[in-house]
């Protein structure tokens, strides 16, 4: 069961609930060294220069996989996620809370959130658009830092 929390606790939220994703909804670039010595890996670039090499039929399958090496086979113990945008294409019918909420069971997972928390409830883009996506966060096994 997901829930909310300021950034000034964060650290005891990192030893508390390794085994949780959390996700960024500040910028948390401006409270220092919160994540320090977590491995910073940037989706959008990485992901789209492998996904191009691959038909668009097969990109959906391959993005899984790619992302598993990413994350999942990473040496780091801690990884901080930035530019998901990627994985919000409808195309790819791709779970977002649910694939970063898996990878937490194995390791400590931040994700950077490129968009909304409001009224409980975590949300990309906007009602009306392709990408738009809502999660209701009591829902996911999630922390979401505000």
């Amino acid at each position: 069961m997901g829930f909310e929390v300021n950034i000034r606790d964060v650290d005891q939220i990192l030893g508390k609930y390794n085994n949780k994703a959390i996700i960024l909804c500040t910028d948390y670039k401006r409270f220092g060294n919160k994540f320090k010595g977590f491995s910073e890996i940037s989706l959008g670039i990485t992901l789209a220069d492998k996904l191009m090499r691959h038909p668009i039929e097969k990109r959906s399958e391959i993005l899984l996989r790619e992302m598993d090496k990413l994350l999942l086979k990473s040496s780091h113990k801690g990884i901080l996620v930035e530019d998901i945008d990627i994985l919000f294409n409808p195309e790819y019918q791709f779970d977002v809370l649910k694939y970063f909420t898996n990878v937490a069971r194995v390791k400590n997972i931040v994700v950077v959130w490129s968009g909304i928390i409001t009224n409980d409830y975590l949300q990309y883009s906007e009602d009306g658009y392709l990408d738009y996506k809502r999660y209701l966060i009591k829902n996911y096994d999630i922390i979401c830092v505000k």
